[in-house]
């Protein structure tokens, strides 16, 4: 997977104290579970990392290409 990283979307999820590399994570956890969400073409995804669960807002640019918006920490997954 390739992720797109620009400065914009370095600081947001800096923003959240995390990194390129933890959000890239996120997409690596065993328990990793993505959705279509609104507006159309976004996507939301869950994940645990270090006993921690994430969530993470992309868009996918192309096929195996992931432009992550947002990322921060959430006590519990949505249903």
């Amino acid at each position: 997977m390739r992720f797109h990283w620009f400065p914009e979307n370095v600081a947001h999820v800096a923003l959240h104290g995390l990194t390129p590399g933890d959000v890239e994570a996120i997409f690596e956890a065993d328990d990793f579970a993505a959705r279509q969400s609104l507006p159309e073409g976004r996507w939301e995804g869950e994940g645990t990392v270090g006993g921690k669960l994430y969530r993470v807002a992309f868009t996918r640019p192309g096929p195996a290409e992931v432009y992550p918006i947002t990322a921060f920490r959430i006590r519990r997954r949505r249903t």
